[in-house]
């Protein structure tokens, strides 16, 4: 099943995309498709998500529905903006 995540903006969500997430910059590791083996080894089988490097080291964060995330606010200008 494919799926697309979208910004709040409505822009695509894109592998290696930089984005604000809890204030920070952060960059986008992964996209998971409803139903594949990645998926589910993230507890998202049925939704999918997408895999965030979280910043200042705190590993990964999935997030199953970023159009809705209020964290989830950008995709970075320039990838000279991350840190």
């Amino acid at each position: 099943m494919s799926r697309d995540f979208r910004y709040r903006t409505g822009e695509i969500i894109r592998l290696n995309d930089i984005v604000t997430l809890s204030g920070d910059d952060g960059h986008i590791e992964a996209i998971l498709m409803p139903g594949t083996k990645d998926a589910g080894d993230y507890g998202c089988m049925s939704t999918g998500g997408i895999l965030v490097d979280s910043p200042k080291g705190l590993g990964f964060v999935v997030i199953t529905e970023p159009e809705n995330d209020e964290d989830l606010l950008r995709r970075a200008e320039n990838p000279s903006e991350s840190k």
